[in-house]
């Protein structure tokens, strides 16, 4: 066992390291997985809870919303504890909240444990990503940060099509359930096995209150652009992502048993290029790679959100593409953003920009809601959210183009 040493410093073999990295990366999988099964699952959902696509939105916006109250609270705190500590105290009641999703069979008793859910789970992306900027420098970061991003690619091939599988056997709860079953495990694992991480509580820094933290963060114009740079990116992200799989069953045509054809085959992706981004970040620039990812990703949310009907084969090479790269700008903007602060500074940065990406998804899914709407059988309007979608990750460059990084 390793967790009897006080810090992470001992972690300085490749292996060690590596298995730091799979145990945040797991974490990250459990709650993207928590996360993404309500997409695949909105026209069962509807169907079953007798519920517009505008409720529909709200399930998915209540968990991002509870997510950025809880990242606001976390802005003065997360410097102040061992990480670990606040991982395992997180964790546990996204546990909690993810096994009453699994429990309930109202549309408004699912709300309130999509919120709980939110207030927990909405900070963990934020811990993790601190305790890996923590064990690793920033010329290796970007590998690191495609690793622990495998939690998608994970949650994508394994997790989804898994969920899905059990709610057509079962019910729609059962997927909630089977990712409680799957956390309990890893919470065990990480009480055991997980070092500390106090490296940020070291020297004489002086711990903000959250106004002073508040200043800093809006008043410091690198700090300023990173949190822009993350709001305005994942409000063009998720503006579509809820109805990708409604809009392909009703418009396009995928049967209904084929759709976690799309999380496999994209997921599959993920898992070979995931680690390939991360490399290519530390060897050409975070910068370069993002434009790159983010002009790229235009050409397939253009397809999947005007999509005629084809056939299911054409719709999961549309998708696949969407996967490949949308999926791989979140790695090296994650790396970028890693490094506008000091490790001392880092928590209460992660969970501010935590919280504020947590906003952006979930104001984007209700302006989707808003957007996109039902007529008979048909989805309309989804081509204008897709449009909306390109408009406003293209001018994500504006920002990252004005993010320095500063000493770690």
């Amino acid at each position: 066992m390793i967790n009897n040493k006080p810090e992470f410093s001992h972690m300085s073999t490749t292996t060690n390291k590596m298995l730091v990295v799979f145990l945040l990366a797991m974490v990250n999988f459990t709650n993207i997985l928590d996360f993404m099964i309500m997409m695949p699952m909105s026209d069962m959902l509807t169907k079953q809870l007798h519920i517009t696509t505008r409720e529909f939105s709200f399930l998915v916006s209540s968990y991002g919303i509870s997510a950025f109250t809880a990242g606001i609270i976390g802005v003065s705190i997360f410097d102040k504890f061992d990480r670990k500590k606040l991982l395992l105290f997180a964790y546990a009641f996204f546990l909690l909240a993810t096994f009453g999703c699994s429990q309930v069979n109202t549309y408004y008793a699912l709300l309130g444990m999509r919120v709980c859910a939110g207030l927990f789970g909405g900070v963990l992306g934020a811990i993790v990503v601190a305790m890996v900027a923590d064990l690793f420098d920033f010329k290796e970061r970007g590998k690191a940060m495609g690793w622990v991003m495998m939690g998608f690619a994970g949650a994508s091939v394994l997790g989804v099509p898994l969920g899905l599988l059990l709610a057509g056997k079962g019910n729609w709860q059962y997927p909630f359930l089977m990712i409680a079953i799957i956390g309990v495990l890893l919470l065990v694992t990480i009480v055991f096995v997980l070092p500390s991480f106090k490296k940020h509580l070291q020297g004489e820094y002086v711990r903000k209150s959250f106004f002073q933290i508040m200043q800093r963060s809006f008043s410091n114009p690198n700090q300023r652009n990173a949190l822009l740079l993350s709001f305005v990116l994942i409000l063009g992200h998720f503006i579509i992502i809820p109805f990708i799989a409604m809009f392909m069953i009703r418009n396009v045509g995928v049967p209904e048993d084929q759709i976690f054809f799309i999380y496999l085959i994209g997921g599959i992706i993920t898992v070979f290029t995931g680690p390939i981004v991360g490399r290519l970040t530390d060897r050409i620039g975070a910068k370069k790679v993002f434009t790159f990812f983010v002009l790229a990703a235009t050409i397939p949310v253009f397809l999947i959100t005007n999509l005629p009907p084809v056939a299911p084969w054409v719709a999961f090479c549309c998708t696949g593409l969407f996967f490949l790269f949308v999926g791989g700008r979140m790695i090296p903007v994650t790396t970028l953003i890693s490094a506008v602060v000091t490790p001392q500074e880092r928590g209460s940065f992660e969970s501010l920009r935590s919280s504020i990406t947590q906003l952006g998804s979930g104001l984007s899914a209700i302006i989707g809601g808003l957007i996109v709407n039902e007529k008979g059988l048909k989805v309309e309007n989804y081509p204008l959210a897709g449009l909306v979608s390109i408009v406003l990750c293209v001018s994500c460059l504006y920002f990252s183009n004005k993010i320095k990084t500063v000493k770690q």
